[in-house]
């Protein structure tokens, strides 16, 4: 949870990987693929977005078009774009991702359910709340399935249904549902982590 220190290590990393093994390299990628993904969680969303753009490019460029590198730095552009409100260009991004995922991977692989992901957390930005639920519940009885019922994944996508229960009304379920998320993070993190303290904040405000 300390993003300043965070963003600093990973921008050492980056420049240090840059320096000695090229921007072409696969390790400099992925140092940059998680410094997007810092930025953009830490609502520096223009530099996000930059990045992703950069990224997405060389990963097709190098790896190609279906490669997974190439889908997930599509994808959290797309999530980037819906953060800044460019609501259709993160959706039309997010299914040009699942049909390559669909087409390569198949429905019921971990690949394809994070391109679900992906959608479901723009529609529920775009408070498309009906949409965004079917695709979370799509997205957490895969995720189950494959992960088990702890897994980060798993309890992340079920605190998001969670929440968008709520605001469909439905607080009985939402409820039930994060309830489970706080007492797994209880058993795994610990009261004081900030996973868990974010998933008591979110069961409260339910």
């Amino acid at each position: 949870g300390r993003g300043v220190q965070a963003r600093e290590c990973f921008e050492e990393s980056l420049a240090i990987r840059q320096d000695m093994l090229g921007g072409d390299h696969a390790d400099t990628r992925s140092s940059c693929a998680m410094l997007a993904a810092l930025l953009r969680d830490c609502g520096k969303l223009d530099d996000a977005r930059d990045m992703y753009e950069l990224l997405a490019r060389d990963c097709a460029r190098l790896v190609g078009e279906r490669d997974p590198e190439t889908l997930a730095a599509r994808s959290g552009l797309a999530s980037t774009l819906s953060q800044v409100g460019e609501f259709d260009a993160a959706l039309e991004l997010h299914a040009s991702v699942t049909r390559l995922c669909e087409d390569s991977f198949g429905n019921d692989h971990v690949l394809t359910l994070n391109s679900y992901a992906g959608q479901a957390q723009t529609l529920a930005r775009q408070r498309e709340f009906s949409r965004a639920r079917m695709l979370y519940e799509l997205v957490l009885d895969g995720r189950q399935r494959l992960l088990g019922n702890e897994h980060e994944d798993t309890l992340r996508c079920a605190q998001q249904l969670a929440v968008v229960l709520s605001d469909l009304g439905d607080m009985a379920n939402a409820r039930k549902l994060q309830h489970d998320v706080v007492a797994a993070r209880l058993r795994h993190a610990g009261p004081d982590h900030p996973a868990t303290v974010a998933a008591r904040e979110t069961l409260a405000e339910i």
